[in-house]
C-alpha cells in the first residue's frame, strides 16, 4: 500500500481549498506549528506535479519542517527523480524529524528507493536503520528485495519487531527465506517466521508448533495469538494438546490463546473446560477469564461444567468451575438449581485440613455472585439468595445482596430480607442491601423508612446508596 494515503482524505477535507494558491504560499504553510494545516498544505503541494521543481528546491530551505514537509510532498507525488536529493536528506541532515519524513519520502517512491533503504539498513546508525525499517514496511510488495536484509534483522533484539512488520508488509516474497528459519535452532525466530507465514498466506498447519512455541514467548505472544486465529479450526487440537502438557505457563498460554480463538471457532470452547479444571491456579484462572470473555459463546461448555461440578471433590476446581459459570451469564440458565445448592451447600469442617473450610466458604460466595452474573429464573435464585443473606458469613451475604439487586423487581421478595440487612453493622452490606432495594424499585417501599434511617447513619456509602434508592424508589412509585 502506497504511504501517506491519508493525504488524499486530507484534500477531501479541505485541503482543495488550497489548490489555487501558489507554491510560496503553500510551503509558507509548511512552518506552521499546527500539523493539520501542515498536512493540508503537503497534500495541496503533493496534488499538483507542477510544484515539484518548488518542492525540490525547497529540501535545501533553513526551516526543518519546510523541508520535511517537501521531502512528504514529493513521495506522495512519486517524483521518481527526488530520489537522489532524497537519500541525501535521509543521510544526512541534522535534524532526525526531517530524516524521518525523508525516509517516508523514500518509501513514496517504491522499488526505486528500496537499495537505498537496504543500504541504510545494513549500516550502523541505529536512527537511519530504524527509519529504514519504518519507510520499507511502508513501501510493501515493492520493497521485495530487501527480504534477506529484513530476515537478517530479525536476529538483533531493537530491529526485530519492525523487521517482522516490514515482512509481513511486503507479502509473499518474504515466504522462501522464512520457511528456512523454521528449519534452524532459534525458536524464537522460528516463532517470527511462523507468525508472518500465517500472515502471509502459508498453509497453518505444519506451522502450528512453532506457533505454540511462540505462544511462550512474552515477545511474540500477542502475534503468535493473532496467528492461531488466523488458523482457525487447525489450531485447536493443537492447542487442547497443550493443554495436557508439563508445563504449566504451556497450559496457561494454551487457555488463552484458546479464549480468543473461540470467538470465531466454536470447537474451541469446549477444551477450556480442561483449563478450569487444571491442578494449577494460574491455569484455571485463565480457563474462567477466557469462558467469562466468551460470555455467551461459552453456552455449549455449561453442561460439561456441570458434570465436573457434580464429580469433582476438590474444592479449589469446584469454586473455579462455579465462577465460570457465573462469567457465561444467562446462557448457564441451566446452572441456577446447582448454584443455588452450592450457595447453601454446608460441609462440616475437617479440622485436619483448616484451608478447606476457607475455600468452602469462597465457593458458597461465589455461587452467590453467579446467580446475580446469570440473573435469570428468579422463582429459583431469589429464595436461595435470600437464605445467603441471611446467613453468618459476610462474604455470602454481600454477594447475595448484589445479586439480589441484579434481578430488579424480580427480587421483590426479598424485600424484608433487604430491609433486615440495612441494620447490619457492616457498611459495605449496609450499601449493597440499599443498593439492591433501589434496583428493585417501587415494589421496595415497604423499605423507605429503613433507607431514610440509613442516610443519617454517617457512613458515605451507606448514605450514598441509600439517597439513590430512595430517589429511585420514589420516583417510580
Amino acid at each position: 500500500m502506497r504511504p501517506l494515503i491519508g493525504l488524499a482524505i486530507l484534500v477531501c477535507a479541505g485541503a482543495a481549498s488550497l489548490f489555487a494558491e501558489d507554491p510560496a504560499t503553500l510551503l509558507a504553510a509548511l512552518r506552521s506549528r499546527d500539523e493539520l494545516a501542515r498536512d493540508r498544505a503537503v497534500a495541496a503541494l503533493a496534488a499538483a506535479p507542477e510544484h515539484k521543481p518548488a518542492l525540490l528546491e525547497a529540501l535545501r530551505a533553513a526551516d526543518g519542517r519546510v523541508r520535511g514537509g517537501a521531502a512528504r510532498a514529493l513521495g506522495a507525488m512519486s517524483a521518481a527523480d527526488a530520489l537522489p536529493a532524497l537519500s541525501a536528506l535521509f543521510r544526512e541532515d541534522a535534524d532526525l524529524g526531517v530524516r524521518e519524513e525523508a525516509a517516508r519520502g523514500l518509501a513514496g517512491l517504491g522499488q526505486p528507493a528500496a537499495t537505498v533503504l537496504v543500504e541504510a539498513l545494513q549500516g550502523n546508525d541505529s536512527f537511519a536503520r530504524r527509519a529504514a525499517l519504518r519507510a520499507l514496511g511502508e513501501m510493501g510488495p515493492a520493497a521485495a528485495e530487501a527480504v534477506p536484509v529484513l530476515v537478517a534483522a530479525l536476529r538483533e533484539d531493537a530491529l526485530r519487531s519492525g523487521a517482522q512488520t516490514a515482512l509481513t508488509r511486503i507479502g509473499a516474497a518474504s515466504a522462501p527465506p522464512l520457511r528456512e528459519l523454521l528449519k534452524g535452532g532459534d525458536e524464537r525466530l522460528r516463532g517470527v517466521a511462523a507468525c508472518v507465514l500465517v500472515e502471509v498466506g502459508d498453509e497453518p498447519g505444519p506451522l502450528l508448533r512453532a506457533l505454540l512455541a511462540a505462544l511462550l514467548d512474552d515477545e511474540l505472544r500477542a502475534d503468535a495469538i493473532h496467528a492461531l486465529g488466523a488458523a482457525g479450526a487447525a489450531a485447536v487440537p493443537a492447542l487442547a494438546q497443550a493443554l495436557q502438557e508439563e508445563d504449566v505457563k504451556t497450559r496457561r498460554t494454551a487457555a488463552q490463546a484458546l479464549g480468543s480463538l473461540a470467538r470465531a471457532v466454536p470447537a474451541a470452547v469446549n477444551p477450556l473446560v480442561d483449563a478450569v479444571i487444571d491442578r494449577q491456579e494460574e491455569v484455571r484462572t485463565a480457563g474462567v477469564k477466557a469462558l467469562g470473555q466468551l460470555g455467551a459463546l461459552a453456552k455449549d461448555a455449561v453442561p460439561d461444567l456441570l458434570e465436573v461440578l457434580a464429580g469433582e471433590k476438590r474444592i479449589e476446581i469446584r469454586r473455579s468451575v462455579v465462577a465460570a459459570l457465573g462469567e457465561i451469564g444467562p446462557e448457564a440458565q441451566m446452572a441456577v438449581p446447582t448454584l443455588v445448592a452450592e450457595a447453601l451447600r454446608r460441609v462440616p469442617p475437617d479440622p485436619t485440613q483448616p484451608g478447606e473450610d476457607l475455600l468452602a466458604r469462597a465457593i458458597r460466595a461465589a455461587a452467590a455472585k453467579s446467580l446475580g452474573q446469570i440473573a435469570v429464573d428468579p422463582q429459583h435464585s431469589v429464595p436461595g439468595l435470600v437464605l445467603s443473606l441471611q446467613g453468618d458469613e459476610l462474604e455470602s451475604r454481600l454477594e447475595a445482596a448484589w445479586a439480589l439487586g441484579r434481578f430488579g423487581p424480580g427480587a421483590q421478595d426479598a424485600v424484608a430480607a433487604l430491609t433486615h440487612a440495612l441494620a447490619d453493622p457492616n457498611p459495605e452490606l449496609q450499601g449493597r442491601a440499599a443498593e439492591a432495594l433501589g434496583e428493585i424499585g417501587p415494589a421496595a417501599a415497604e423499605a423507605l423508612p429503613a433507607l431514610r434511617a440509613l442516610r443519617k447513619s454517617g457512613n458515605p456509602f451507606a448514605t450514598v446508596k441509600a439517597d439513590e434508592a430512595v430517589e429511585r424508589i420514589e420516583k417510580q412509585d
